[in-house]
């Protein structure tokens, strides 16, 4: 078991974001987290990333406490995050990339690798352009390229779809389970939009302050997360029953 979250609960304001999480991920293992705009996803993610502290619970990395596991994680946050700073982020794609190696070798080991990385997700001709010139497609590869340099065994994935076209998601995500089968890297992709959810996933949880285990897409039709998610007026789409996609509702 690489990652255990145990009943982490947390309150903001008054207010119970998140209210008895419980999940194990296992090495190479996927698992979707989907749900409506505030309803702590993010929140969970900064958690298991020590960004905050819950009121009630854990997390267990390789049977470890979280403040004394070595593990390597490599994080891709909302593009979102970065509005309004955007424009005064003026350091070069290469440098972004290189925050993420969290043991600098040499100047030619560090090229290298941020060389390569940048090759695999198309960006090498972006290298020595700054951050804030790049279109949001093209941001969310460096960011992604920065999450992926350190070779991660726990990789999160916030909304990675952000600013990205099918064509280019369909590339980010072949990417994604190319390095999950290769390196056995555990992987959270969180996100909203249902329809990211392959035919081939096997496990996808449902949050809205609590969190619904589904290990079939069509369980999602019976989820009270997906219900909530209907009556805050999203489009709703999912895989599966010999159809493409199946729209079960729109406002």
């Amino acid at each position: 078991m690489l990652l255990k979250v145990e009943n982490i609960s947390f309150i903001y304001k008054n207010e119970k974001i998140l209210e008895d999480i419980s999940f194990n991920l296992d090495k190479g293992e996927t698992l979707f987290i989907i749900g409506p705009n505030g309803g702590g996803k993010t929140t969970l993610v900064k958690i298991i990333l020590s960004l905050l502290k819950p009121d009630s619970g854990k997390v267990i990395i390789n049977e470890q406490s979280l403040s004394e596991s070595k593990i390597k994680i490599g994080y891709l946050p909302q593009l979102i995050s970065h509005e309004g700073i955007n424009d005064k982020i003026k350091i070069p794609v290469y440098e972004i990339i290189e925050q993420g190696l969290d043991n600098l070798k040499s100047k030619k080991e560090n090229k290298n690798k941020i060389f390569e990385i940048s090759k695999k997700l198309n960006i090498e001709n972006l290298i020595y352009k700054t951050f804030n010139k790049l279109s949001g497609g093209q941001k969310q590869r460096v960011l992604l390229a920065r999450a992926l340099i350190n070779n991660p065994e726990l990789l999160i994935l916030d909304e990675p779809n952000t600013g990205l076209d099918y064509l280019n998601q369909t590339f980010i995500f072949d990417i994604i389970e190319e390095i999950r089968k290769n390196q056995q890297t555990a992987t959270i992709i969180i996100t909203h939009d249902i329809s990211l959810i392959p035919k081939k996933a096997i496990r996808v949880a449902c949050l809205y302050k609590k969190i619904h285990i589904h290990n079939k897409p069509d369980e999602l039709l019976e989820c009270p997360v997906i219900n909530k998610t209907m009556e805050k007026g999203m489009e709703i789409l999912l895989h599966g029953s010999g159809k493409p996609h199946r729209i079960i509702e729109r406002h």
